[in-house]
């Protein structure tokens, strides 16, 4: 599977950053799940939560450590992603944090623990109303 994940990070390396390997944004992305990772391990090995999912919560941790960024020590590791990449991928946080997350932050509206908008559920059903002789196949 990594051999297919790599070869197909190749392939879309210019559409998508996030899936090539030689980008500032592959390692940092990389690096901030290994964070939210690491950070749930003291809560699974305490025996809290039910299946694997549940104890881990690493989903529930998607929007934890949104601003690490991989250490400079690090970076001297991976020699051949761009210095450009990496500024970049900072300048564009900066620009983030300015511009889009006071937009978002505004309208966006937390999630309770406990489900309490049974009015979501509710469907109207719609009937379209096509001319009849469409429907006679005429």
């Amino acid at each position: 599977m990594t051999i297919i994940g790599l070869a197909s990070g190749l392939t879309n390396a210019k559409p998508y950053p996030h899936f090539n390997p030689t980008s500032a944004w592959f390692y940092t992305q990389a690096y901030r799940w290994a964070l939210r990772y690491i950070s749930s391990l003291p809560f699974w090995v305490g025996g809290h939560g039910g299946h694997f999912c549940d104890t881990l919560q690493v989903w529930k941790r998607r929007f934890y450590y949104m601003d690490e960024f991989v250490p400079s020590w690090l970076r001297s590791f991976l020699f051949y992603v761009n210095k450009e990449d990496w500024e970049k991928e900072e300048w564009d946080f900066k620009r983030f944090k300015k511009y889009s997350e006071p937009a978002f932050g505004r309208s966006y509206r937390f999630p309770s623990k406990s489900f309490n908008n049974f009015a979501s559920q509710q469907t109207v059903e719609t009937m379209e109303e096509f001319p009849s002789s469409s429907l006679s196949g005429n």
